[in-house]
């Protein structure tokens, strides 16, 4: 196998996105292509051997979480992309990898193709066939290269199937059913119609997907900016010994720096004045605004040890 220039392209590598820590709770889909394309380049699409300039497994524990945040926008272009990492980098299969895997197969097995960001289900339905061929190769040309570029890297490299690996024990008992009760309050996704048994080859036990589980319930509470779901998050992950993993940490430093500022914004940032005929809505969100801050400073000071 071709090897690289190791001066020129691990000064690069340390510079890049592979290096550093993804901000799991508020990154656009086009910084998880910014990481997925320095894996590409840092590895001429698998064929160098590469060291990661940072833990392996603090790289696992982001790639899994951003699958997560991938599989939850609907993005399977983004989630092959992804996965694609793994026989890029000889990454060990984790039970997250092995289900995203599996919803692309199975999506690509009902349709024929990946369906693109772009691809409307109900718009190409409403198109004649030329018509629906046209609009399937102008939105999801990209998915569906990348889908077939990711099964050949698995078969060129003499990937483990997805299938084949050993799954990871869940912590905690019934920590993914807990986990999805929480979920199955949002919209619904594909691939949490897959989890609960819509397909068969896509069923996988929810405890082993837990971390992921725990990724997107956080995330979708930082969308939403309800910093009190993110404490009662917290609070559970703790209680299913998820507490160690990078998007933990994140939502932590977040409700701390948040905390920080709701001590310091009413000394150094006076209310404007109110007009008369706003003094009462000023005063009824008064007290909710002061609720919302004593939750985050609690929140702050019960994690002031983690």
């Amino acid at each position: 196998m071709e090897q690289h220039e190791p001066d020129s392209t691990d000064r690069l590598l340390e510079r890049s996105s592979l290096a550093r820590p993804v901000d799991l709770l508020r990154c656009t889909m086009q910084d998880v292509y910014d990481l997925t394309h320095a894996v590409m380049h840092a590895t001429d699409l698998g064929s160098w051997s590469t060291t990661v300039p940072r833990s392996v497994d603090a790289l696992v524990d982001d790639l899994d979480a951003l699958l997560g945040v991938a599989l939850d926008a609907e993005n399977l272009d983004l989630t092959a992309e992804l996965l694609w990492s793994w026989p890029m980098v000889r990454l060990p299969w984790t039970p997250t990898a092995r289900f995203a895997f599996s919803v692309l197969s199975h999506v690509h097995g009902e349709r024929g193709f990946l369906p693109g960001p772009g691809f409307d289900p109900h718009r190409h339905a409403s198109l004649s066939a030329p018509a629906a061929t046209a609009y399937v190769l102008r939105t999801s040309y990209h998915a569906s290269l990348v889908f077939g570029m990711l099964c050949a890297a698995m078969l060129a490299e003499g990937s483990p199937s997805p299938a084949d690996s050993t799954p990871t024990p869940a912590r905690t008992p019934d920590s993914g059913r807990r986990l999805l009760e929480l979920i199955d309050l949002e919209p619904p996704r594909t691939w949490r119609r897959l989890l609960r048994g819509a397909a068969p080859d896509a069923a996988v036990d929810p405890d082993l997907l837990a971390p992921m589980l725990l990724a997107v319930a956080l995330r979708r509470a930082s969308d939403r900016s309800d910093l009190p779901a993110t404490r009662r998050l917290l609070g559970l992950a703790v209680e299913l010994d998820l507490a160690e993993g990078q998007v933990v940490r994140q939502s932590v430093s977040l409700l701390r720096r948040v905390a920080a500022l709701a001590r310091v914004t009413p000394a150094h940032f006076p209310a404007a004045p109110t007009s008369p005929t706003r003094a009462t809505l000023a005063r009824d969100d008064g007290a909710e605004r002061a609720e919302s801050r004593a939750t985050v400073a609690r929140s702050a000071t019960a994690w002031s040890t983690a």
